[in-house]
């Protein structure tokens, strides 16, 4: 039953935000949404990782930007290199903004399941954990970062940490030597 209500809510959140965008409308899922922030500097990083100028976990040189010595993007840490790299892959078959918008999306769901499944792991029932999970997927925080602050939407791990947290506290804590984590 878990698997359904879960299944619902990453309908319900799809819709809510597809709806609040203007996806069902007007606004095209493959156009940008937003042109402000850091939303130009987004859309360059997954177009760089469209290109193979932008892989995760070695130096950033991008030849094909023509600057003298080569272009590096080195000047600050990115930890998000997966990210980009992922949405630039998915880039090649719906363009640079379609992929970011789809990954958008993909960050709302994550948020809203982790959340539910993080509250049903603390014994919340369905109904309050479903409602956690569509105010926590769906929180103004993603509509505020969106698409100019890309990395921050993905915000899912949080009720993860807090889990972990609390289970740490707890008297119990984590028996790592236990059959269950030794298999």
């Amino acid at each position: 039953r878990d698997a359904f209500t879960a299944c619902v809510l990453a309908l319900f959140i799809i819709v809510e935000w597809g709806t609040i965008y203007g996806f069902f409308r007007s606004q095209p899922l493959l156009a940008p949404t937003s042109y402000w922030g850091d939303a130009q500097f987004n859309g360059a990083v997954v177009a760089a990782a469209r290109r193979g100028d932008y892989l995760p976990f070695v130096s950033k040189r991008l030849p094909s930007l023509g600057a003298p010595y080569v272009a590096q993007w080195d000047d600050f840490p990115i930890n998000e290199d997966v990210l980009f790299f992922l949405a630039g892959l998915l880039a090649r078959a719906v363009g640079v903004f379609g992929a970011i918008n789809i990954f958008y999306g993909l960050a709302c769901v994550a948020a809203g399941l982790s959340m539910f499944f993080v509250a049903r792991r603390f014994r919340a029932g369905r109904p309050g954990a479903f409602l956690a999970g569509v105010l926590y997927g769906l929180s103004p925080f993603i509509y505020f970062r969106a698409v100019h602050h890309f990395s921050l939407d993905f915000y899912f791990f949080l009720p993860w940490v807090v889990l972990v947290a609390a289970r740490l506290a707890s008297r119990r804590g984590i028996a790592l030597r236990t059959p269950r984590w030794t298999h």
